[in-house]
C-alpha cells in the first residue's frame, strides 16, 4: 500500500501485525490518520482520514 502523503517516510507500507508485549512495531506499518486531531476539533469521517505510516503518524501526532 502506497501512503496518502508524498513526505511520508516510506514509499510502501506494510499491513500491521497483532500487538504484542516486548515487540516492536514495525516503522512502515500503515495506520488510519486524521488530517485535522479530534481534540482540535476534527471528526471520524472519511474525508478527515488518511493512510500513513505509523513512523510519520507518530511525529505528527497533535501538531
Amino acid at each position: 500500500m502506497k501512503p496518502d502523503v508524498s513526505d511520508d517516510y516510506y514509499d510502501v507500507l506494510v499491513r500491521p501485525k497483532k500487538s504484542m508485549k516486548g515487540v516492536t512495531p514495525d516503522p512502515s506499518e500503515w495506520q488510519f490518520d486524521h488530517i485535522n486531531p479530534k481534540d482540535k476539533g476534527g471528526t471520524n469521517s472519511y474525508s478527515n482520514c488518511q493512510i500513513v505510516s505509523r513512523k510519520y503518524n507518530r511525529k505528527k501526532w497533535n501538531k
